[in-house]
């Protein structure tokens, strides 16, 4: 009795249930990473537009990580159309580097958003927001195992981690900032 009944993955529902769950995930998470770039960008011009006038600092550190996840979505693609179709459970692992793919795209774009800034004389923006740097309560860095965070807390509970050459290049201007400032109160 046991040999007549069906391995869970000879059916055909659950792996048509997968696909469509996994592909309204993916769906939703791209719809996320693509909702967040876009407010990234009309922060981005909004503060270019106002701060015509002051010399801008940037730091755009994301291009080794495009690079790297676009040839992972290129190795992803590869092997769903290499996979034979004779494998055992060949739709499985189609479904897995398709799930793979769309997560590595989501992944560009929130690397793209997470790892620039822009930094004019009184703020900076980072992720969607515009942040004062009377705001900046601390800002800490952290050691991962390979690369460094900087995490930045601001009033109303704010906080940001961003990669260490944006946290570097923040770090510096607000320390002219807090320079100019008391520079400023000696004058009057």
């Amino acid at each position: 009795m046991l040999e007549k009944l069906k391995s869970i993955t000879d059916i055909d529902w659950l792996y048509v249930l997968c696909l469509i769950g996994f592909s309204a995930y993916g769906v939703y998470y791209l719809y996320n990473a693509a909702k967040m770039m876009i407010g990234n960008e009309k922060a981005r011009r909004q503060f270019l537009d106002e701060h015509k006038n002051e010399q801008i600092k940037r730091e755009d550190s994301y291009l080794v990580w495009v690079i790297v996840e676009a040839a992972a979505i290129a190795y992803c693609i590869y092997s769903v159309f290499t996979i034979s179709p004779e494998m055992e459970q060949a739709e499985w692992f189609r479904l897995a580097f398709a799930m793979v793919r769309v997560i590595l795209a989501g992944q560009i774009v929130l690397n793209i958003v997470k790892r620039r800034i822009l930094i004019g004389e009184k703020g900076f923006v980072y992720e969607n927001d515009y942040v004062p740097f009377q705001t900046i309560v601390n800002m800490e860095p952290k050691r991962m195992i390979v690369f460094t965070i900087v995490e930045v807390l601001c009033l109303k509970n704010r906080k940001y981690s961003m990669p260490g050459k944006c946290g570097q290049l923040l770090h510096d201007a607000y320390l002219e900032y807090k320079k100019a400032k008391k520079a400023g109160k000696k004058k009057n």
